[in-house]
């Protein structure tokens, strides 16, 4: 009796610290979410479908953007630090205006310079936290291979490091416009909005035992107005050939 007593209580401890450790490790999980951020490039603030105020001619357009919207939590107060391309990414990743360390322009192409390599991504400070982390699509703070996303804390990146390209293959893409992975040259293959896409998709499915941090940056809704067949269907509705090229270009998202 005495020995099923200590044999049943040596049984209760091992069980009670089974559901220690997962509940530890489900706490530790819960501190530790999966952060994607999707960036899209020159999009208007009414051209989605889920804004109150969205214009006319873009409602319908964006179902599944839409569908996040009103799943999630919407910052209707929240603002980017910079009008254009390059800047307002320096403010996102450091976590700061970009004017306090004299970051107020774009980068021109080829510019051999960068975001200040002193200034700290928020990139870094996740990967300390045991974060995966990984850059899709445009890059835009810097040219040379020490501004290289890679050196800025990502482990993963796919994508271009200038500001933009077409969206159809190229035949001789320069060297800052060509879709790379992790510095190695990919084939001209697909629609860019749908390659960066499939990346990302492919990110989340590597790293999805792991916490992970990713970066989904698009080209799209920016210049040129290059939207697939398919899309320009969808916008047949807008008469102006411009503002139909880009809605085409904001459905592809």
């Amino acid at each position: 009796m005495i020995v099923a007593k200590k044999f049943f209580a040596m049984i209760e401890s091992m069980i009670l610290r089974i559901l220690s450790a997962f509940l530890a490790v489900s706490s530790l999980a819960l501190a530790q979410p999966n952060i994607i951020i999707l960036y899209s490039d020159d999009a208007g603030y009414a051209d989605f479908g889920f804004q109150p105020n969205c214009a006319a001619d873009m409602k319908k357009l964006t179902p599944n953007i839409d569908r996040i919207a009103k799943e999630g939590a919407r910052f209707t107060n929240a603002y980017m630090a910079g009008s254009v391309c390059s800047p307002s990414r320096a403010g996102l990743m450091t976590g700061r205006y970009q004017q306090r360390f004299g970051y107020d322009n774009n980068l021109p192409p080829g510019f051999q310079s960068g975001l200040d390599l002193k200034e700290k991504f928020g990139v870094n400070h996740l990967k300390s936290l045991g974060y995966t982390t990984g850059l899709v699509g445009k890059w835009h703070l810097g040219y040379p291979e020490e501004y290289h996303p890679n050196k800025r804390g990502f482990d993963w990146f796919y994508g271009l490091l200038q500001g933009s390209r077409p969206y159809h293959e190229i035949l001789k893409p320069s060297a800052h416009r060509v879709i790379q992975e992790n510095g190695r040259i990919t084939k001209e293959d697909g629609y860019v909005t749908d390659r960066f896409g499939d990346a990302a998709c492919r990110f989340i499915r590597e790293n999805k035992e792991a916490p992970f941090f990713l970066f989904v940056s698009f080209t799209s809704p920016h210049g040129p107005l290059q939207p697939k067949p398919e899309d320009v269907k969808r916008v047949a509705h807008i008469d102006q050939k411009r503002r139909a090229g880009y809605a085409g270009l904001v459905v592809s998202l």
